[in-house]
């Protein structure tokens, strides 16, 4: 069942092959876990929101049309599961979560961890890595998703606005506003010396 495509692996699914959707869990279990991990920062809960994802897929699978590919469905389905992830969370707590390890989930995309350079040259990356992304969770969410899928991602300003269910025009907005952010927490750094 390894050679089969995602579509005809999800009708399996639909249908209650078990093995078939272990099949798409093994295909995308990494790649959804990193871009959850991108807007939340924490490896537990990536793993549990992730789980969510899967779950969902496994439920819904007979509601795919195949209107667009499976990959873009199942990223939409991870992304609208963070953002209400993210706002159930705020609406329990009430506060922003300041409790952050980038050391959970060192292979995560975006800040590759290299043994190359002095120990003072790592010391300084890593620095400047967990400033970007303390950055990153001061944007608000719809901006962090937009530049998290764009820059670790690697997706197109149309298939950020697919996986978003945006505008390109609202995309083009949100990553302009998410740099104009970035750049303006980063000013105070820059001004110490600090980047």
């Amino acid at each position: 069942m390894t050679g089969e495509t995602d579509e005809l692996l999800l009708e399996y699914t639909a249908a209650g092959n078990e093995s078939a959707f272990e099949q798409i869990v093994r295909r995308y279990h990494v790649k959804v876990i990193h871009l959850i991990y991108c807007y939340l920062n924490h490896r537990w809960e990536a793993e549990e929101v992730a789980q969510d994802v899967f779950f969902k897929v496994w439920k819904n699978a007979s509601q795919f049309k195949g209107k667009s590919k499976f990959s873009t469905w199942l990223y939409r389905i991870a992304v609208n599961t963070c953002l209400n992830h993210k706002r159930s969370k705020k609406a329990e707590s009430n506060t922003l979560d300041s409790t952050s390890n980038p050391e959970d989930f060192p292979d995560n995309p975006g800040f590759a961890e290299t043994n190359e350079g002095n120990p003072q040259q790592l010391m300084e990356k890593k620095e400047r890595e967990d400033i970007v992304r303390q950055s990153l969770r001061l944007l608000p969410e719809k901006q962090r998703m937009a530049l998290i899928l764009s820059r670790f991602a690697g997706y197109s300003y149309a298939e950020i606005a697919e996986l978003m269910n945006v505008s390109i025009a609202a995309v083009e907005s949100l990553l302009f506003r998410a740099k104009q952010n970035i750049a303006r927490f980063l000013i105070p750094l820059k001004e110490k010396g600090e980047l």
